[in-house]
């Protein structure tokens, strides 16, 4: 005989295995827009990398050379506070941020001018940003290209660069925004 426990147990499964594949056949068949910061476990079906060597090379990328960004202006700005109305702003000038860049550097500012924003909160961008112009110690981009990329709050910028023996730089800033809703 059977305890109660059991013939559940056994009524459940059988729901989840109608359920289920349906379930998966929906979400399949329709893309889903996700709301900005929200937060999903995901189970990954394959095996992913952000880069690739073909197998058996026994070549490894050298870890990048790493810069400290120290801080940031927008140009707009005229207080340490800079107060942004999305609907009103249309002319945001640039934003800079200032490095401290790596020693190793040959030549700093020629080194910067190659510096990118490649990801957002750990997502790349569509298309990497490319700085406007760079000092040896500040890269400057263009307002709307940094912006664009923002929430309120704090937003996570990931930059990077290329020295010019060819290896990698990189720098990560939280960027602390208050949008005017």
């Amino acid at each position: 005989m059977r305890t109660t426990a059991q013939v559940l147990t056994r009524v459940i499964s059988a729901i989840l295995a109608i359920v289920c594949p349906l379930a998966a056949h929906v979400a399949a068949a329709e893309p889903v827009k996700l709301a900005a910061g929200m937060q999903i476990e995901l189970e990954l079906q394959h095996h992913v990398t952000s880069g690739y060597l073909p197998t058996g090379s026994g070549e490894r990328e050298a870890a990048p050379l790493h810069m400290q960004v120290r801080g940031h202006k927008f140009a707009a700005a005229h207080a340490p506070t800079f107060v942004f109305d999305i609907e009103r702003n249309e002319d945001l000038k640039t934003v800079s941020f200032q490095l401290q860049p790596p020693v190793e550097l040959v030549d700093p500012a020629a080194a910067l001018r190659t510096v990118e924003l490649v990801s957002v909160d750990g997502v790349a961008v569509p298309e990497p940003v490319r700085a406007v112009s760079a000092t040896a110690n500040s890269v400057t981009f263009s307002g709307w290209s940094i912006i664009q990329f923002c929430r309120d709050g704090v937003t996570s910028l990931y930059l990077r660069g290329t020295a010019l023996d060819g290896r990698a730089f990189d720098g990560d800033y939280e960027l602390r925004l208050k949008i005017k809703k």
